[in-house]
């Protein structure tokens, strides 16, 4: 923007319900421009408008509604301009495309355990096909287990970071990469955080963190282990499995479970390992209506930091067999 007050116009032709995508570079690049960005008619008339749509620089997928010319007009937000206020504009068609996040934002895992990763993907303009994950520059004694590969159509895989039990201490940048047809993208990542709403009930979160980070830390506060790899249970009964805590030394708190992956029509109790303990036995009921099948279930104890604050420790995956 080369003058205050100055706004920027750059003409575009598009045809009838294509998607277009205008994506301005500046305050990522150091600039000062606090960017608008807007799609005019060929008559001058506003057709949508953008802000903040990447941090604070503007994005806009306009879909045009009808074969014709548009205008790309760019101001900033404050009416300044000059030197510092330089940028990028891209405009081009759309094409498939996808993103990926991953939780948690500081995977950080004890000799022994293993932590539970999620990674969300974010389709875009028809992208459907498989992406492939890879863990990139992971540090010595820490690998990636479980499904790897978001299937056609599939937004969210859980998989597992793995420790060796004699892994050690370590941090590097946590690099996440998901290849398909389009190419590859590397995993931005969201610090789940848990906040208190006006009512006083946690409310979870997420932000984007710029630097997520990977490593091998200290002894883990619990490791968690089941007394089997397979669980059959029958429709209208129940059946029990064994849990084990091997616990640090002074580590003697609660210890909560989740348990995710049930099928429908199947509960667990109790879900906690209770104070100075270190095993429990869950019993497992299938109702009359429970789901048949194999089922991919998986454990996660939580070692409490606070009230708002935890850190997971996931058993080996059950595959749990519900049978008539």
């Amino acid at each position: 923007i080369g003058m205050r007050g100055d706004t920027d116009c750059f003409r575009f032709t598009a045809t009838k319900g294509q998607i277009i995508e205008l994506e301005v570079r500046a305050a990522r690049l150091g600039s000062k421009l606090d960017g608008v960005l807007r799609v005019l008619a060929a008559d001058g008339r506003e057709l949508a408008s953008n802000d903040d749509g990447r941090g604070k620089d503007p994005y806009l997928a306009f879909t045009a509604p009808d074969n014709g010319e548009y205008i790309a007009a760019l101001t900033d937000l404050n009416g300044r301009g000059g030197d510092g206020w330089t940028y990028r504009l891209r405009i081009a068609p759309a094409m498939p495309d996808f993103s990926l996040t991953v939780a948690p934002d500081c995977l950080s895992v004890g000799p022994g355990d293993r932590v539970p990763v999620t990674v969300t993907a974010a389709r875009a303009f028809g992208f459907n096909d498989e992406i492939t994950l890879e863990g990139v520059s992971l540090p010595p004694g820490l690998t990636l287990q479980g499904p790897l590969k978001l299937a056609a159509g599939q937004n969210e895989i859980q998989f597992f970071a793995v420790a060796d039990a004699n892994a050690a201490p370590a941090m590097v940048p946590l690099r996440i990469i998901g290849r398909a047809g389009v190419g590859a993208r590397t995993a931005s990542a969201l610090l789940e955080e848990y906040t208190k709403n006006p009512e006083g009930n946690l409310v979870r979160g997420t932000r984007p963190v710029p630097f997520p980070l990977t490593g091998i830390t200290g002894a883990p506060d619990v490791i968690v282990s089941l007394g089997a790899e397979k669980l059959e249970l029958k429709v209208g009964a129940t059946a029990e499995l064994l849990v084990e805590l091997t616990r640090k030394a002074g580590f003697t708190a609660k210890v909560p479970l989740i348990l995710t992956g049930l099928p429908a029509g199947v509960s667990a109790t109790p879900l906690e390992v209770p104070e100075n303990q270190s095993e429990v036995k869950l019993t497992f009921k299938a109702e009359a209506n429970a789901a048949v099948g194999e089922h991919r279930v998986v454990l996660v104890g939580r070692s409490v930091v606070d009230e708002l604050r935890f850190t997971p420790h996931a058993a080996p995956p059950l595959a749990l067999q519900v049978v008539k």
